[in-house]
């Protein structure tokens, strides 16, 4: 799954976020954007996880625009 955040200073601590919540996820600079994966899921549930961990960290920063793509 790719993110990507209108303010690239948040990608660190966007990483830091997802890592801590057992993803793999690390910085694509030829897409500009994160790649996370959760590693015991597949699918539709991969993707409502990752989703769900985004939004709950995004709630914070409820200004900071966020694009994810499945």
């Amino acid at each position: 799954m790719k993110i990507r955040l209108e303010d690239d200073a948040m990608i660190g601590e966007l990483l830091v976020f997802l890592r801590d919540q057992g993803c793999i996820a690390y910085y694509e600079s030829a897409s500009g954007a994160i790649e996370a994966i959760a590693p015991h899921l597949f699918g539709k549930d991969e993707a409502a996880m990752i989703r769900t961990l985004v939004e709950r960290w995004q709630s914070g920063r409820p200004a900071l625009t966020i694009e994810i793509e499945d």
